[in-house]
């Protein structure tokens, strides 16, 4: 592959997932056809990290279509790669849909490489794609392991994170409608803000609505709220 060429895919690769540089723009299809082209095994291994991405975000992409446009010599190296990348996809929770869509165009295209693949994983050995490169499964693993699995556990903890921030959020809102009114919460927020405040509210925030916090911060009325009515 071309020098210019090998740049540019290395700079979209980043677009679908596989950062080896600052991330770029492409046609989804001529990435994937680009980087089979490849003979560069850096950039094969992040085959399986691309098309997990690509599944993800263009779910109808035809993988067929793909396969035509690469030399028939390729388009082996293609089905091989596909095959990689629906085992690998085991490793990801939540990927039934991926692996279906992979699985059932290797039924059609080329069935024996599923169990083929497969024997391979299991074995530890290496994976031949053509023109005597050979791929690690150890690598490919660790690289999938890095750059979708690692990062799919992330962005869960991050959902999990904002959704209780968001609870929390809620809960404190609906307590404080049951203690002040629409003008007091307004000012409460102001406050907390440090936003400027007019001389009359400033005036009617200490008188009323200081007093009422510092009454909810006396530790005997906590406890006796919770001896009531419990957490």
């Amino acid at each position: 592959m071309e020098s210019m060429k090998k740049e540019q895919l290395i700079r979209e690769l980043s677009n679908y997932g596989y950062d080896m540089v600052s991330p770029g723009a492409g046609n989804p299809q001529q990435v994937l056809v680009q980087l089979v082209q490849s003979d560069d095994g850096r950039i094969l291994e992040g085959f399986s990290v691309v098309m997990t991405n690509m599944l993800q975000k263009y779910p109808a992409m035809d993988l067929a279509a793909t396969e035509k446009q690469l030399d028939r010599g390729l388009q082996k190296r293609y089905r091989t790669l596909v095959a990689i990348t629906y085992h690998l996809l085991s490793l990801l929770p939540d990927a039934r849909l991926e692996r279906d869509k992979l699985l059932d165009y290797l039924k059609v295209r080329e069935p024996s490489l599923v169990e083929a693949v497969k024997n391979k994983i299991r074995e530890g050995s290496e994976v031949l794609v053509g023109n005597r490169i050979r791929l690690d499964i150890e690598r490919l693993e660790r690289t999938f392991q890095n750059y979708i699995v690692e990062v799919a556990a992330d962005q869960r903890e991050d959902n999990l994170t904002r959704l209780v921030e968001a609870e929390r959020n809620a809960a404190l809102i609906e307590a404080l409608s049951e203690l002040f009114t629409e003008k007091q919460k307004e000012l409460i927020f102001k406050v907390l803000n440090k936003e400027k405040l007019s001389k009359t509210d400033r005036e009617y925030f200490s008188r009323i609505v200081r007093k009422r916090l510092k009454a909810i911060r006396n530790s005997d009325l906590q406890s006796l709220a919770e001896a009531i009515v419990g957490f």
